[in-house]
């Protein structure tokens, strides 16, 4: 079967949905590769890696959790694509052993409520959450994602 026929009919070149897709997994890549070097900071260590400063005398329990992307198309109609790349990165972010992350059901309570990050940090007991949006504009996908520090409730 002829992908390029496939995308064809459905009104988009196949390259551009390759060139969109191969973005979309250095993204996510990517953003798993941060936040395990985030994760592998050492509370006995008190140095600075990975842009965060954590004083010898704390021990912060490395936690993170992935809130649900929101959509925001102007046709609303990317909320499965949003729900997939929570999931993935929950998945992804539960891999590394020295995270603790909240599983899919929790963090997917607070879908569609508007509430303070800081309060969603504290219900979920994380000390960091991880929330983003997708918009989609034509064969255009844009991805945003912000890391907060539930402590204070501005970015890492």
């Amino acid at each position: 079967m002829d992908l390029n026929l496939i995308f064809g009919i459905a009104g988009v070149s196949g390259k551009g949905w390759l060139i969109g897709l191969i973005a979309l997994c250095f993204g996510i890549g990517w953003t798993i590769l941060k936040l395990s070097q985030w994760a592998a900071i050492t509370p006995e260590s008190g140095k600075k890696e990975a842009g965060l400063s954590i004083p010898a005398t704390a021990k912060p329990e490395k936690s993170i959790a992935v809130l649900p992307f929101s959509d925001l198309s102007p046709q609303k109609d990317q909320e499965y694509f949003c729900d997939g790349m929570t999931e993935e990165l929950i998945n992804g972010l539960s891999d590394i052993k020295e995270l603790r992350v909240p599983a899919r059901t929790p963090a997917f309570f607070f879908k569609g409520k508007a509430q303070d990050i800081q309060e969603v940090g504290q219900k979920l007991k994380v000390n960091t959450v991880l929330e983003g949006s997708i918009r989609r504009a034509g064969n255009e996908f844009r991805i945003t994602a912000q890391l907060v520090n539930i402590a204070d409730g501005y970015h890492l």
